[in-house]
């Protein structure tokens, strides 16, 4: 009689030893390319991947703050009223503070809602 360990165990390894062998043959008889930039550069260059990922971690501040502001009915005309009438919500207040410290000056004007559109439509 066999443990439950041990039939787990037996069946990973058929699975992995199944994986391996797919993965040898589709090797063997496939064609394989790499594909490379135009410019031959294989790499995005670092000032470009920190520009991205800043716009990422913006635009994702911006989801995280319209997600919330789908939850609670606001009145806030502006982050400050915004963190002032929900000061328990700490993700929410977070959001908006970073996205309130990101955004360029000529975004803040308006309420609170075309403010976040604005900034979403700016990235």
């Amino acid at each position: 009689m066999r443990t439950a360990t041990e039939v787990v165990e037996e069946q990973a390894q058929a699975i992995t030893d199944l994986l391996y062998a797919a993965n040898k043959v589709a090797l063997e008889v496939c064609t394989t390319t790499s594909t490379g930039t135009n410019t031959g550069q294989h790499y995005i260059n670092r000032p470009s991947s920190k520009k991205r990922q800043k716009l990422t971690k913006q635009l994702n501040t911006i989801k995280c703050l319209k997600s919330h502001l789908n939850s609670v009915t606001s009145t806030a005309m502006s982050f400050e009223e915004l963190e002032e009438q929900y000061p328990d919500n700490h993700s929410l207040n977070c959001a908006a503070h970073d996205l309130n410290s990101s955004m360029p000056e000529h975004i803040r004007q308006g309420t609170l809602h075309e403010q976040i559109r604005n900034a979403e439509c700016h990235i």
